[in-house]
């Protein structure tokens, strides 16, 4: 990975979350007070949102076990001074946990444990925490039988002296959770998860529950066969795709129940937007990001033919002007058209 590369996500790591906070209404409150705040709850709390408190630490953790040992919904999003041993003696005393909110949480390592105490866990957030390992996921699947949702994306460390980015996650971790979490629906993986060799497990297996798959990885028309063969219930597929209309096709084949699809540098061209529109004739959301190989005869023709469709964004297509787009959406007026960059009147 080069320098620069490393720098934008170092970049993205410090700044990233500033753009979609959502804060704690409990997040200015100092560490004393937070502390008073905890230990005052009633036993019977069963959601708490401690997102974005900087004032929390391991010890104010270990008393929230022991007030709320019912909780079910915990939220730590971007609360950098727990550590491991603070999580664990949180989630040692709430055995009844189903949602756990972890996004950004940098330096916790070897998390098995989350597995072992949590084993209602329903949906769990660990995107951004550079400890992720394949036996944390492993730990997961063996012990949440229920996992409906689980996001793992931009799990890298760094060296801060090289600045060279590297992984403790590979995809064997996909293969742990399909075969063992078979209520699993939403999927957000890491961007150097999506080999063909890493979704072949979806394609070997029985037909997946899987509604939502997520990677900002590159992702090859044969990952994408692998991926739709096995999940012929998807309904969302956002991709930083590579993929050609052998892809497209893989997915108008597979997945007639898809309503939601986001493309990033996709080379779809004419015939890849017709197969999609016939095999996908529920979709409601496309998001065509520097997409440039289609041009205004085939979108006129995809939009025409997708009576549900609500919601389109396009940009970098040089082939399609302004002034065809504004046509569309006047002739579609309950169609959201966003466009940027496109090609002149």
């Amino acid at each position: 990975m080069n320098k620069n590369k490393v720098i934008f996500i170092l970049l993205f790591y410090l700044f990233a979350p500033l753009a979609t906070m959502s804060a704690s209404p409990l997040e200015r409150l100092t560490q004393k007070e937070l502390l008073e705040h905890v230990a005052q709850l009633p036993p019977e709390t069963e959601k708490i949102d401690l997102s974005y408190c900087n004032s929390i630490n391991d010890e104010i953790l270990g008393i929230l076990g022991d007030t709320c040992p019912y909780l079910k919904h915990v939220n730590l999003k971007w609360c950098i001074p727990i550590s491991t041993h603070g999580l664990k003696s949180l989630l040692i005393k709430t055995p009844l946990l189903e949602e756990l909110n972890l996004y950004e949480c940098w330096g916790l390592r070897s998390l098995e444990f989350i597995g072992e105490y949590c084993p209602n866990l329903k949906r769990i957030i660990l995107s951004w925490c550079d400890g992720i390992t394949d036996r944390d996921i492993a730990s997961i699947a063996t012990n949440c039988k229920n996992l409906e949702e689980i996001h793992y994306a931009y799990c890298m460390q760094y060296d801060k002296f090289s600045l060279e980015c590297y992984y403790n996650i590979t995809g064997e971790s996909i293969r742990y959770l399909i075969e063992g979490c078979p209520q699993l629906k939403m999927l957000f993986l890491d961007w150097n998860l999506p080999s063909a060799e890493a979704l072949k497990v979806f394609s070997e297996g029985p037909a997946t529950n899987l509604r939502v798959f997520t990677s900002w990885g590159r992702i090859s028309d044969e990952a994408v066969m692998h991926l739709t063969e096995g999940c012929p219930l998807l309904e969302e597929l956002n991709t930083q795709s590579s993929f050609s209309d052998v892809g497209i096709s893989h997915i108008a084949n597979n997945c007639h129940r898809l309503k939601k699809l986001r493309l990033h540098h996709s080379p779809i061209t004419n015939s890849g937007l017709e197969m999609l529109a016939k095999g996908c004739n529920d979709l409601e959301y496309i998001y065509l990001h520097a997409c440039g190989s289609f041009d205004q005869v085939g979108l006129i023709k995809f939009v025409t033919n997708l009576p549900k469709l609500n919601y389109m964004h396009i940009s970098f297509n040089t082939q399609i002007s302004n002034e065809t787009l504004d046509r569309l959406q006047k002739r579609f007026p309950n169609l959201t058209i966003e466009y940027e960059y496109m090609g002149s009147r």
